[in-house]
């Protein structure tokens, strides 16, 4: 049968069309260059191609590319600041859990087709919710969620006949001169326990911020008052945090003699520290052998609920950013599961998500990571730097006993109030 022209041109079509369908299918589809975006992310992590290695499906498909500025930890708020203000702040960057109160106008929410209050409230601890969403808006998304724990030595409480670490501070209390060791002029050799100092004490203002919280105080109202000094909490605790490096108490095991609580511990001249799991890195990168072991945070003997304190970051997009939609796009893309549990394996961070948390429950040095997310507190703080500065003079004041511990937590209140009138 003779093909008529019209026909024939039919049929050259097709085959035409079958030759580009097979050379898109053996080249890859490409995506469209001319409408590509640089991210800028800026970050806390010592390996600036982590994301762009989670994120490799995403960037394919996009065809973005990511910018990741890795920043000093110390210099890192004040240093993002600037640049926000000047107009040369980065699309993405990391949010601390306690900055809403002084930084939620930096920030453009979450569109709901990728992130609402009610799947955030679903699918992560009721610690993210209110650190991270307000008026049903979602202003960050955390890839990690760490809290305070107690890591300890087991060859220095096998040393002292202490069979297990404390479970109450009380126990801590008792613990505390068995596992101290002196010399013949009562100088420390060994240290039970990291604790009382304002400055070689890592995460002093956390740990003081604990115990206030479990003591009964929110530290700050829903008003944004403070209230830890307007009850026993804020004094009690301060006298039970000071004890430990003061040389007249029966507790005395810590002074400013000693470097970094972190490094004394990894160097094996403490007992117990308190740490995040972020720490974790630091203890074995000074002693890689070192055996390592954690245990919930303690709490009051008398509680009734336990109460741990979560310090960690979310994800967020630059408010004035030109590519706030591709922005929140790449973190939704790390926040799946799939990616956020290759997160978590290389940075060694406890995750987020509930469903990630149950799935590290029983690994060694997740497991009391992935417990404590779900009793975790935290409080919001007008400026970070500087409530880190007045708890520790704070400690210092107490240690001096040149003021009484009710004059002491006034005054810290009476500074921490003047910093919310000037954040609100």
């Amino acid at each position: 049968m003779q093909l008529s022209q019209r026909q024939m041109m039919i049929i050259g079509g097709a085959i035409i069309g079958i030759v580009i369908l097979l050379l898109i299918l053996g080249t890859g589809i490409r995506p469209d260059r001319s409408r590509s975006q640089e991210i800028v992310v800026w970050g806390l992590f010592e390996d600036p191609e982590m994301f762009e290695e989670i994120a490799k499906a995403h960037l394919q498909e996009t065809g973005n590319k990511i910018i990741y500025i890795q920043k000093n930890p110390i210099t890192y708020e004040q240093e993002l600041l600037n640049a926000l203000a000047g107009g040369s702040g980065p699309d993405v960057f990391f949010f601390k859990n306690s900055w809403l109160l002084r930084h939620h106008d930096k920030v453009e929410t979450a569109p709901d087709n990728l992130f609402t209050a009610g799947e955030i409230e679903e699918n992560y601890p009721q610690i993210v919710a209110r650190d991270f969403i307000s008026e049903s808006e979602v202003f960050a998304v955390p890839m990690f969620l760490d809290t305070l724990a107690l890591f300890y030595n087991q060859d220095l409480l096998d040393q002292a006949a202490v069979p297990f670490p404390p479970k109450t501070w009380e126990e801590l209390v008792e613990i505390t001169p068995r596992l101290t060791k002196t010399d013949a002029s009562r100088g420390i050799v060994y240290s039970g326990v990291a604790l009382g100092t304002p400055n070689n004490t890592d995460h002093a203002a956390d740990i003081l911020s604990l115990l206030m919280i479990q003591a009964g105080s929110e530290i700050v109202d829903n008003e944004f008052n403070v209230t830890f000094h307007r009850t026993k909490a804020g004094e009690e605790s301060l006298g039970f945090y000071s004890q430990f490096a003061k040389p007249t108490s029966k507790s005395y095991t810590w002074n400013d003699n000693f470097d970094s609580s972190i490094e004394e511990f990894a160097m094996g001249k403490v007992a117990i520290i308190f740490g995040y799991a972020s720490d974790i890195q630091k203890i074995k990168s000074i002693s890689p052998y070192f055996n390592l072991k954690i245990a919930l945070m303690p709490q009051s003997r008398s509680a009734s609920i336990r109460k741990d304190y979560a310090s960690y970051w979310g994800l967020a997009v630059n408010k004035h950013s030109q590519k706030s939609l591709a922005a929140w796009n790449l973190i939704s893309y790390l926040s799946q599961n799939e990616q956020s549990r290759d997160f978590q394996r290389k940075t060694q961070l406890p995750p987020a998500k509930r469903l990630l948390l149950s799935e590290v429950k029983n690994q060694p040095l997740m497991d009391v990571f992935s417990k404590q997310a779900y009793t975790a507190v935290s409080w919001p703080q007008p400026e970070t730097n500087v409530v880190e500065s007045i708890f520790k003079r704070g400690i210092t004041d107490a240690l001096s006993d040149r003021k009484s511990l009710n004059n002491i937590v006034s005054d810290m209140a009476n500074e921490i109030d003047e910093l919310f009138k000037k954040s609100i």
